[in-house]
C-alpha cells in the first residue's frame, strides 16, 4: 500500500497533465450538454394524415428533428445519411384509437438501435391517454377525440408526464449528448493510458526499474504498484466524469451512471494495458510517442470517439468493432436503454479479453529489463 502511496504522489506530480485530465471530461460533459439540443433526425411516413397523427408527429418533435416524407423520399433521404428513425404512420390510425383499439405502427432503427425506445415513448404519449378517453367518453369523431386530448395534455396528464420525467427519463436529445461526451471521454482516456505507458518507459530508461528488481519487492512488486497507482488515478478520473454527468444531465437514472461508471472503469483498465502494451513494444521515449500518435487517434475515429459510428462509410463500419472504445460506446447505449445485464456480457468480455491481451504484449519486455538490455542503448 505504500509503494502505491509512492507512485501516486510521483504522478500527482506531473499537475499540467493532472489538471487537463479533470477538466477536459467536464468540458466535453458541458459541449455534450449544449450537443444535446441539436436534436437527432428522423422523419415520418404520415399516411393517415388525421389529427390524432398529427400530435403523435408534435409529440416525437420534442425529441427529433422530424421531416414527414413520402417512402421515395425517405430512402433518398437514408442514403444521404442523418436519420435516426424512420416511422410510418399507416391510413386509419386515428380510425383504430378512435374505436379503442391499440394502433400498429411500422418503425425502423436507421443508425441508434435504442433510439426505437425513445420513438416508441413519444408515440405512446398520444396513444395512451387517447384510447383512455376513447374508451370512456366515446366522441363521434376523431377530431372530437383530439380536442379532448389536448385539454387532457394541458392540464393534469401534463404534470403527470413532467413529474415522470422529472424521475429519470431521459429525452432523446440528452441521451444523444451523454452519448457523445462519454464517447470523447474514451479517447481521454486512452491518452492516459499513453501517459501510463510513458512513466512505465521513462522508469525503464532511468534504470529505476532495475533497481526495483534487486529490491525486496522485486520487479512485480514495483511494476504492480507502479500500475495499481495508475489505475487509482485513472478511477478517480472516471469517478469526477461520472458525478460530473450527473449535473449536467439531472434527469439521469441513478443506475445509468452506475452502469457507466462500471463500463468506463473497465475501459480505463483497458486503455492502461493499451499504454504498458506500447511502453513494452517501444524501444525509446519518442517511438512510443509516434506509436500512441498512430494508434490513438486512428482508434478514436473509427470508434466513434469523434462521430456517430453510423455516419460512416459500411467498410469502415466493420473495422470498428475491431475497436476497444467502439465496445465501450456500445456498453454506453445499452446503459441509456436501460438493457438488462445479460445484453452486457458480450462487450464486457470483449474489453477485458482486449485489457489481458494487451498486459501481455506489454509484459514481454520484462526479460529485457532484467538483463539490462535497454541501459546500453
Amino acid at each position: 500500500m505504500k509503494g502505491i502511496t509512492i507512485h501516486i504522489r510521483r504522478i500527482l506530480r506531473n499537475k499540467l497533465i493532472i489538471g487537463a485530465a479533470a477538466v477536459i471530461p467536464v468540458v466535453m460533459l458541458l459541449l455534450g450538454g449544449r450537443a444535446g439540443d441539436m436534436l437527432p433526425g428522423m422523419a415520418v411516413i404520415n399516411q393517415d394524415g388525421g389529427p390524432l397523427a398529427g400530435l403523435v408527429v408534435e409529440s416525437l418533435a420534442q425529441s427529433y428533428r422530424v421531416e414527414q416524407l413520402s417512402a421515395d423520399e425517405v430512402e433518398e433521404q437514408v442514403r444521404r445519411g442523418g436519420l435516426e428513425y424512420v416511422l410510418e404512420i399507416p391510413t386509419g390510425f386515428g380510425a383504430e384509437v378512435l374505436a379503442a383499439r391499440t394502433p400498429q405502427l411500422a418503425g425502423t432503427a436507421v443508425n441508434n438501435p435504442h433510439s426505437a425506445l425513445h420513438v416508441r415513448e413519444a408515440v405512446e404519449q398520444v396513444t395512451r391517454p387517447a384510447l383512455v378517453l376513447a374508451s370512456s367518453l366515446q366522441p363521434e369523431t376523431e377530431q372530437q377525440l383530439a380536442a379532448a386530448l389536448q385539454q387532457v395534455q394541458q392540464g393534469p396528464f401534463r404534470v403527470e408526464q413532467e413529474i415522470h420525467s422529472r424521475n429519470g427519463e431521459l429525452s432523446a436529445a440528452n441521451a444523444n449528448g451523454f452519448l457523445l461526451a462519454m464517447n470523447l471521454f474514451t479517447m481521454i482516456m486512452l491518452l492516459m493510458g499513453l501517459y501510463g505507458g510513458i512513466n512505465l518507459m521513462r522508469d525503464r530508461r532511468s534504470g529505476t526499474v532495475m533497481r526495483a528488481a534487486a529490491a525486496p519487492a522485486g520487479l512485480r512488486g514495483y511494476v504492480g504498484g507502479l500500475l495499481a497507482a495508475l489505475m487509482a488515478v485513472q478511477l478517480l478520473q472516471v469517478a469526477l466524469t461520472t458525478a460530473a454527468a450527473g449535473l449536467v444531465f439531472p434527469d439521469i437514472r441513478l443506475a445509468v451512471l452506475a452502469r457507466s461508471f462500471g463500463v468506463m472503469s473497465l475501459f480505463a483498465m483497458t486503455s492502461l494495458a493499451f499504454g504498458v502494451a506500447l511502453a513494452g513494444v517501444a524501444k525509446s521515449m519518442n517511438q512510443l510517442g509516434v506509436l500512441g500518435s498512430i494508434f490513438i487517434f486512428p482508434m478514436a475515429m473509427l470508434g466513434g470517439s469523434f462521430w456517430p459510428i453510423e455516419i460512416m462509410p459500411q467498410q469502415l463500419q466493420r473495422i470498428s468493432v475491431l475497436m476497444p472504445n467502439y465496445w465501450a460506446g456500445q456498453a454506453i447505449q445499452l446503459s441509456l436503454a436501460q438493457a438488462g445485464l445479460q445484453d452486457f456480457l458480450l462487450p464486457i468480455a470483449i474489453l477485458g479479453a482486449y485489457a489481458a491481451l494487451l498486459f501481455v504484449l506489454g509484459s514481454w519486455k520484462r526479460d529485457q529489463v532484467t538483463s539490462g538490455r535497454e541501459m546500453r542503448e
